[in-house]
């Protein structure tokens, strides 16, 4: 129906309410909304903005309107905005016709949605709707990117922040932590001190929780991430071991092939994962997991991914991305 009858304001923004609702479960929202419909390079979802999408799909039977002089009703659409459209069609308007210059408000929105959108991709032919959506949502809203945090006055960083983020060896569940952490849309007890709530202290060490210290500087994560690094060391990666800025951003990894940095990477959000889901466990179900536990945790969660895409991808593609390591001696350190 949004080619033909533009979607009221109520209607759009309940759409956003349940779409927003479910993106973070109903609770606050820590991540502003324009970030949401940024592409993965500049820190987004891609997530489809309602608003732009319908007025991209009444853009475009309008275009075809005016390019089809055949339909019956042309000579109605060519009065009503066919001065509108001269600077984009000259040569298929002529003032041998009336024209109105007021249209009415059916008219005018396309129109103004037309102005923004750049002449070429209006000419195009077959322009997909996702693309006119995107280029009405950039010119209506300025550009949101992501300049805050402690990578904020290091730019160039921010690709490769992303990358990692939305690497294609993590599943959702890890993309979906790793992009909360760099937009630092983690609920620590630290943030909750920063709303009135508690008293921001660490329910592991009674330190102040914050994102960092949450998965890096906590005592109780110190066996968890000497695992990691005994993981990389038996993929024969020498001289480097796991930072703060490697465990949050990805940034500082290892110099070792592709495969074994990827799988290195797959470890360490898998680890970031339970490490939480622990942290978790404790604060509301007053659960204790010791950090053998988390590891061991950690260990079969890869093993069956790695199963999984075993029986999913073909061998080329497997061997592309994942390295070809016995995983026994790999992640317990003991052969078969």
């Amino acid at each position: 129906m949004a080619p033909v009858y533009p979607l009221p304001d109520r209607i759009r923004r309940r759409i956003n309410e349940i779409i927003f609702k479910f993106i973070w479960k109903g609770g606050t929202e820590l991540v502003a909304r324009g970030h949401l419909h940024n592409s993965h390079e500049e820190g987004g979802l891609e997530l489809t903005d309602i608003g732009s999408t319908v007025r991209a799909m009444a853009l475009q039977p309008l275009l075809s309107f005016e390019l089809d002089l055949r339909l019956p009703f042309h000579p109605w659409m060519e009065y009503w905005i066919g001065i509108g459209l001269r600077k984009f069609f000259p040569g298929k308007w002529s003032n041998c016709f009336p024209h109105s210059c007021d249209p009415p408000d059916f008219y005018v929105k396309p129109l103004r949605d037309l102005t923004e959108v750049s002449k070429s991709l209006v000419l195009a032919n077959k322009v997909p709707t996702k693309r006119f959506a995107d280029t009405l949502r950039v010119a209506s809203t300025p550009r949101i990117m992501s300049r805050d945090g402690p990578l904020g006055s290091f730019l160039h960083l921010w690709p490769a922040v992303w990358k990692g983020v939305h690497h294609q060896i993590l599943d959702n569940r890890l993309k979906d932590l790793s992009w909360r952490i760099v937009h630092s849309a983690i609920v620590t007890n630290f943030k909750r001190y920063s709303w009135g709530l508690g008293n921001g202290e660490c329910p592991r060490c009674n330190e102040m929780e914050s994102i960092r210290h949450a998965f890096w500087f906590c005592r109780s994560n110190d066996l968890i991430w000497d695992w990691v690094d005994s993981v990389s060391d038996r993929l024969h990666v020498r001289q480097w071991h796991p930072s703060v800025w490697y465990i949050l951003y990805g940034s500082s990894g290892p110099q070792c092939s592709v495969v074994n940095e990827n799988f290195i990477w797959l470890v360490t959000s898998t680890a970031k994962r339970y490490i939480w889901l622990g942290r978790n466990a404790k604060v509301y179900e007053k659960i204790q997991f010791n950090e053998q536990t988390i590891i061991l945790q950690i260990k079969t969660d890869i093993r069956q991914r790695v199963k999984v895409e075993r029986q999913r991808l073909s061998l080329t593609k497997y061997q592309r991305l994942w390295p070809d390591i016995n995983l026994r001696l790999v992640l317990d350190g003991r052969p078969p």
